[in-house]
């Protein structure tokens, strides 16, 4: 028996990936940010509601579902890891992780430090 795909659960999951694309866009800490962020929370809560509320649920939305969580989790490491490494204090073992980190960030517009990487400079 061949599964609908176009479902209204399946339709939530979609757009809280797009969503969750989205937030990669906007600069986070911003009232956008926010909202769109609320929106895939929202999204997330929805479509496993509707999907038992209507008899709808399929193995294909479900592994939707896990495929746009892991979506989601991979965009905020992306958004708020920079963030957390500038505001939260650093343990004496990783201090020096995070201040080779800032150098090599800060280094990598040095022009003799791109040569070597193999940069070419635009």
């Amino acid at each position: 028996m061949k599964e609908k795909l176009l479902t209204p659960p399946n339709i939530c999951t979609m757009l809280r990936i797009v969503g969750t694309v989205g937030l990669l866009l906007i600069r986070p800490l911003t009232l956008p940010f926010y909202l769109l962020y609320t929106f895939c929370g929202i999204t997330d809560v929805l479509d496993g509601t509707i999907a038992r509320a209507t008899n709808s649920t399929s193995e294909f939305g479900a592994r939707l579902d896990s495929i746009a969580d892991l979506i989601f989790y991979a965009v905020m490491i992306v958004k708020f890891f920079p963030i957390l490494l500038e505001v939260l204090p650093v343990w004496p073992k990783g201090r020096r992780f995070c201040w080779e980190l800032r150098s090599f960030n800060k280094a990598k517009s040095n022009s003799a430090v791109r040569a070597a990487m193999g940069v070419r400079n635009s």
